[in-house]
């Protein structure tokens, strides 16, 4: 990939988690704008063998396996649709893979990223429960604490996706014990 192509796409593939935020439109356009940038990186230097991964074969088993299984589906029509871009996955999984062998930093980049997204909404869920609105001025519904998602009630299944996440990208970077204990107090505090 060419210098810009490759920051583009490690701009994209961070900022993930902050679009999901916003919903997930913006997530998912980032997401397939990295991997049309990587599938033309792929052609234009004739990268085929990057399609040898094992990851990506057994991706792609599990891919042939859903789509079978939409046909075999009474319901085919509303579902073909949803499953038939799936494969965006796998191009992404060779895409991160590709970023984080020719990038040192991406993995501590991702980590700083995810904790401080956490940090952020610790104190916007804190300020929410305190004040009743949250920073940017959403009203919580009764009995539940939405931090920057608005109306949405998806806080707790936000945070128990990233965590793991989080967690193995400190252990990764060699991070600290107080990292490490930081992300479970908040994880937990945030998902209950």
């Amino acid at each position: 990939m060419s210098r810009f192509e490759l920051n583009l796409a490690k701009f994209l593939i961070l900022s993930i988690p902050i679009f999901l935020i916003t919903g997930a439109f913006l997530a998912d356009l980032a997401l397939s704008t990295a991997c049309i940038l990587f599938l033309i990186y792929i052609v234009r230097k004739r990268q085929f063998n990057l399609f040898k991964d094992n990851y990506f074969i057994f991706f792609l088993l599990f891919y042939t396996i859903v789509l079978i299984s939409c046909f075999q589906s009474d319901y085919l029509d509303k579902i073909f649709w949803k499953n038939i871009f799936y494969f965006r996955f796998g191009i992404f999984l060779l895409l991160v893979k590709h970023i984080i062998y020719n990038d040192e930093k991406f993995i501590k980049n991702l980590k700083n990223i995810l904790l401080l997204i956490f940090i952020l909404l610790f104190a916007d869920s804190l300020f929410q429960f305190i004040v009743g609105k949250n920073i940017l001025g959403f009203t919580h519904p009764s009995g539940r604490i939405t931090s920057l998602f608005g109306d949405e009630s998806v806080l707790g299944s936000y945070i128990v996706r990233f965590c793991p996440l989080l967690i193995a990208l400190i252990f990764l970077t060699k991070g600290n014990k107080y990292e490490f204990f930081l992300i479970l107090s908040l994880s937990f505090i945030l998902s209950v």
